[in-house]
């Protein structure tokens, strides 16, 4: 009889090509891990016109060590907005 109790399975690194009429189109990693590494905060516009009309959006998001977004990462953040920028 086979003992599942000592059976252990260890999650490689995901990687995903794509390819398309012989060329590699894309190629991303994500890792097997499940460790969260950076916090990475990004706009859409890089610099806005100052006539109080202009908006932009601010993405949030946790990523692994290969930059791939963790999509169940769900750790607490907290900031705070100082300045002109809030409403």
């Amino acid at each position: 009889m086979l003992d599942l109790t000592k059976l252990k399975f260890v999650w490689g690194d995901l990687q995903d090509r794509w390819v398309y009429q012989r060329r590699e189109e894309r190629f991303e990693v994500a890792s097997g891990r499940g460790v969260d590494r950076k916090f990475v905060i990004a706009a859409d516009d890089i610099s806005l016109v100052a006539d109080g009309a202009d908006t932009t959006r601010v993405v949030l998001r946790v990523t692994d060590e290969f930059g791939a977004m963790r999509t169940y990462a769900n750790d607490p953040v907290s900031f705070t907005l100082e300045g002109p920028g809030g409403c």
